[in-house]
């Protein structure tokens, strides 16, 4: 039971350095929301290392070598990065679905486009993607500092271009 918490000023001035909250109040300015959900099937790749991993909890990262996973909060981690497209031990080779899934919103939307992405490299993956339709596009992560940020907020709601707003939640 928690009785009573210490410290909460000094937490959230640390945390002022690497995060961004705004609310709606904050932004009166945005458009009403429009949510999309959309049921986008893994590539049989992605299946595979999903269905070996929840039987075995034995996970590979980047170079190949095993990572246990004893924990249900490290193995439900594991589990969205192969669902996003990050196969452990192998390099992306296609496009995963869900970036695919994405590029056809932003190619079907008439204006503004805002994707939100779990890890890094889907963000990675989505820029490349918008690179490579030509569409233009902003990311908004923890790496990008306070400047961008607002440069970013202000194109974005301001001016045409960046139309793809790549952002990362946590």
């Amino acid at each position: 039971k928690v009785t009573k918490w210490v410290g909460l000023d000094d937490l959230q001035n640390k945390l002022k350095k690497v995060m961004l909250r705004r609310t709606k109040d904050d932004n009166l300015d945005l458009p009403d929301k429009l949510f999309t959900s959309r049921l986008v099937p893994m590539n049989q790749d992605q299946w595979d290392q999903y269905v070996s991993l929840q039987k075995s909890g034995q996970y590979l990262d980047v170079d190949g070598n095993e990572i246990d996973v004893t924990n249900a909060l490290t193995e439900m981690l594991r589990l969205q990065q192969v669902a996003s497209g990050h196969l452990a031990g192998n390099p992306v080779t296609e496009r995963p679905p869900k970036v695919r899934a994405a590029m056809e919103v932003v190619e079907q939307a008439s204006g503004k486009v805002i994707v939100w992405c779990k890890e890094h490299h889907e963000i990675r993956l989505m820029a490349q993607a918008c690179t490579e339709a030509g569409v233009t596009f902003a990311e908004f992560h923890g790496k990008v500092n306070d400047r961008e940020r607002e440069e970013i907020k202000i194109a974005f709601q301001e001016k045409d271009d960046p139309r793809v707003f790549i952002g990362q939640i946590n």
